[in-house]
């Protein structure tokens, strides 16, 4: 496999290649940032497009989290597994357009990097002794598709929701497991599991089910969390001023 072939890995492993039913989830670890919380009553004050029994509308919950991270720093940790393949995206984002993104594949073993300082988007790619470096002029914020597949995982018209607590703050979990998705056929066997905050920030979600595609199952599981919001910072890393110039041309 060469470097370029990392890449493709990655891609279709984070991406969940296939249908909307496709991607995976922690592998060995499951991001839970807060302990397990104890049910109340109904919450008085729900998170946008949530009901007391079902989540109503996911655009409107998804437009809200994107509204609610917006302009702010972040982690943001996503963990796939589809069958015996494993992947984790960690992104760190200061800005938009300054962030560290780093992709890992579990087995064969395999990184992708990428740094972006503003004005040019810089690439590094290792797999066992070959390391290639690369570089784009333009910057666009980094993205994620699980967090993108929110939209169908969270199309529940019947969940649990308690209160919980994120660092001392108020925030709701939804939990609800399904023979098969209400939004998602080619989904079964689904256990899924969000914190949502009031303002509609999704902090946290994880779902694992068996993908039912071309008479084949595969089981599934993709996670995402969210850690030190308005607290990231990202160092330029020492690879960049080693392989280019401050042109951003390599010596």
């Amino acid at each position: 496999m060469d470097w370029r072939a990392v890449w493709v890995v990655l891609a279709l492993v984070l991406a969940g290649c296939g249908s909307v039913a496709t991607g995976a989830e922690t592998p060995g670890e499951t991001l839970t940032p807060v302990p397990v919380p104890e049910v109340t009553d109904t919450p008085a004050t729900l998170p946008p497009g949530v009901s007391g029994a079902s989540v109503t509308d996911t655009d409107t919950l998804l437009d809200a989290h994107a509204a609610a991270i917006q302009g702010r720093s972040y982690t943001l940790t996503v963990d796939v597994r589809t069958g015996s393949e494993r992947a984790r995206r960690v992104i760190r984002v200061e800005t938009p357009t300054r962030y560290l993104r780093r992709d890992t594949l579990a087995e064969p073993w395999g990184s992708a990097t990428q740094f972006a300082d503003g004005e040019r988007l810089y690439t590094r790619t290792e797999y066992g002794s070959t390391v290639e470096y690369g570089r784009i002029e333009s910057v666009s914020p980094p993205r994620s598709q699980t967090v993108q597949l929110s939209r169908a995982f969270l199309r529940l018209d019947e969940v649990r929701v308690a209160e919980t607590r994120v660092g001392g703050e108020v925030a709701y979990e939804l939990t609800g497991q399904y023979p098969i998705h209400p939004a998602v056929e080619t989904m079964e066997n689904v256990t899924l599991r969000a914190v949502v905050e009031p303002d509609g920030f999704v902090r946290s979600l994880n779902v694992s089910y068996t993908r039912h595609s071309d008479y084949v199952r595969t089981n599934v599981t993709r996670s995402f969390a969210y850690t030190d919001v308005d607290a990231t910072t990202v160092e330029r890393p020492v690879w960049v001023d080693r392989e280019f110039n401050d042109t951003g041309e390599r010596p």
